[in-house]
């Protein structure tokens, strides 16, 4: 069995800073650490996981892949940019098709425009099909 993950606390130093500082928690194991915040912050997540240890409650699930963990989103005009940067050529109206057919997944619409996990995005311009309709059998 793996040894058991250690994190630590740490005060960011930010030069010229005279505000309260912000504090990190950093782990053992070489994975990325977080800011957690001010000190009142610090403290208001340890009562927060101190109540999510002594009762198992929790405040609900989120979707692996909601921006507040950290996971970059794109719109249409970012997801051409990066695949032209990539060398592939794909046209706007196909991304639309790709995340109006699902076969981009979790992509969404908001207002007139797309947005998208850049993974799930890059995961289909590598391996998906590029030509929207009915497909020949």
């Amino acid at each position: 069995m793996p040894a058991p993950i250690k994190f630590t606390v740490h005060p960011i130093q930010e030069a010229g800073a005279d505000a309260d500082p912000l504090y990190a928690i950093l782990p053992s194991d070489g994975t990325l650490g977080f800011i957690v915040g001010t000190a009142a912050d610090t403290r208001t997540l340890y009562r927060r996981l101190l109540r999510f240890v002594e009762t198992g409650r929790h405040d609900g699930p989120v979707d692996e892949y909601d921006e507040r963990l950290g996971r970059k989103w794109v719109n249409i005009a970012q997801a051409l940019d990066l695949a032209g940067r990539l060398g592939h050529e794909v046209k706007a109206v196909t991304i639309r098709w790709a995340c109006r057919t699902g076969r981009i997944h979790h992509a969404r619409r908001e207002g007139r425009d797309w947005r998208m996990p850049q993974s799930a995005f890059l995961a289909w311009l590598h391996h998906g099909d590029h030509t929207p309709g009915p497909k020949p059998k």
